[in-house]
């Protein structure tokens, strides 16, 4: 659960279980979700980052700035390596998760945006399906190749 007090926690269900509370942002968290392994947990919030957490007695993270207003939503890609984020800042931004950067940017919304998915890709036959959003941000991905745009990083 993420909340108005800047935390995000985990818990455990089992009876007298204790739950794992991790601290790090500046202000209250509006959305989180697990990758699709769930060794990581993502969260947005109003004060304008995105944290990676690993969930573990440490509770590390890994800060994602880019945005410049309040971010509303994150959500995994099917694979989980993709995160793609929604903010008041009136975009929408693709991350990339092992790289641990900001990739790409979606600009033409004139309001805040208030969430964003990544659509599952394969049919149930294993065939790509085409989705107008996913097939654009392919399509700007492919000049990226040498690189993340805030880490440098190359791709595999």
């Amino acid at each position: 659960t993420g909340s108005g007090d800047k935390t995000l926690m985990i818990w455990n269900l089992a009876p007298k279980a204790r739950a794992f509370r991790f601290v790090g942002h500046q202000d209250s968290i509006t959305g989180l979700q697990f990758s699709p392994s769930g060794d990581l947990v993502a969260s947005s919030s109003k004060d304008r980052t995105v944290r990676l957490w690993t969930p573990s007695m440490k509770g590390e993270s890994t800060v994602f700035k880019a945005h410049t207003a309040a971010v509303r939503s994150v959500a995994f890609s099917h694979d989980g390596h993709r995160l793609v984020t929604a903010s008041d800042d009136k975009s929408v931004k693709v991350w990339s998760v092992y790289r641990q950067c900001f990739v790409y940017s979606l600009n033409q919304h004139t309001n805040w945006v208030r969430c964003a998915r990544l659509p599952d890709m394969m049919t149930n036959q294993g065939a790509f399906t085409l989705s107008p959003v996913y097939t654009l941000i392919d399509e700007q991905l492919q000049g990226l190749t040498e690189g993340c745009l805030t880490c440098g990083a190359t791709y595999l």
